[in-house]
Formats: structure tokens, sequence, C-alpha cells
């Protein structure tokens, strides 16, 4: 019984790689796909094995309450470049509201508003006094660091 559990152990050894375990020599999507990796945003796509993007538009969540709207418009890259997780892109923050009649044609019917990408009668404004509109570049040791951060630009709370 002894001698098996001399093998497991070796066997287990020979497994183990402790520099591909830390994700040294991984890509991007080997890294991310790994067990116990943690969670990016599944907003970013996977566009090959050492980048992931995301462009788009992210409402803010009450916006509709009184006409008034905010959305960001973002496009960010994560990649990942001599051992490093690098974020690029850019955030503009928008706001505005849509014109009177639509505004109660949605109060009187109870229709949903369109989704952001249909919002033809919209009357955004931005507000550049308050740095709405903002270049990323930031560099993250750890896919840990990274991750966090993509989250939390992802999850717009105004």
């Amino acid at each position: 019984m002894r001698a098996k559990l001399v093998n497991e152990e070796i066997s287990f050894k020979e497994d183990s790689d402790p520099i591909k375990d830390m994700g040294i020599g991984l890509t991007l999507l080997e890294e991310v796909e790994k067990d116990g990796a943690p969670e990016l945003d599944e907003r970013m796509e996977l566009v090959d094995d050492d980048e992931a993007y995301f462009s788009g538009k992210i409402s803010h969540p009450m916006s509709g309450y009184n006409g008034s709207f905010e959305y960001i418009d973002i496009n960010m890259s994560l990649t990942k470049e001599n051992g490093e997780y690098v974020l690029t892109g850019r955030r503009e923050r928008w706001a505005g509201s849509f014109p009177k009649y639509l505004q109660r044609k949605v109060d009187e019917d109870g229709e949903d508003y369109p989704e952001i990408d249909d919002w033809e009668d919209f009357n955004p404004h931005m507000d550049k006094d308050k740095g709405q509109t903002y270049d990323i570049n930031e560099k993250f040791k750890t896919l840990v660091e990274a991750c966090e951060y993509v989250n939390n630009e992802l999850d717009f709370e105004g």
C-alpha cells in the first residue's frame, strides 16, 4: 500500500508545473479558461489568445426615472503583454432625455424604453467640465487585479 502512495505523489509532481500554475507562459485565453481563474465579465469578448475586448453602451440602473437617462459609451481592450495585463480604451459618460411626446407615450402606454442602441430621438449631452470623458490606460501584475478593474468599469453605478 505504501508503494502506491509514493507513486501517486510522484505522478502529482510530474503533472504539476508551478510556473504554469501561476499563469506564467499561458496566453490570456488559457489563463481565463483555467480552473480557479478569476471571473472576467462575460461581456468581454475574447478576440484572440491574448486579447479581450468590449465596445458598447452601458445604461445607468436608474435610467428612465423621470425621463432622465445616463449611459456610458465605452471601448476597452485587455491584452497580455510580457507577463503584464494592459487595459486601454476610452470611456464617455452621457446624459440626456427623450422628447416630451415620447416620454408621455411611455408613461401613458406603459411601454418599455427602447434599447440604448435604438435611441434615435434621444437628446444627449456631455458635461466635459466634470471629467466625463477619459482614457483608460492601466497595467496590472495579476489577472485578478485586471479582472476586478474591468468588472468595475462595466458595472456602471453612476
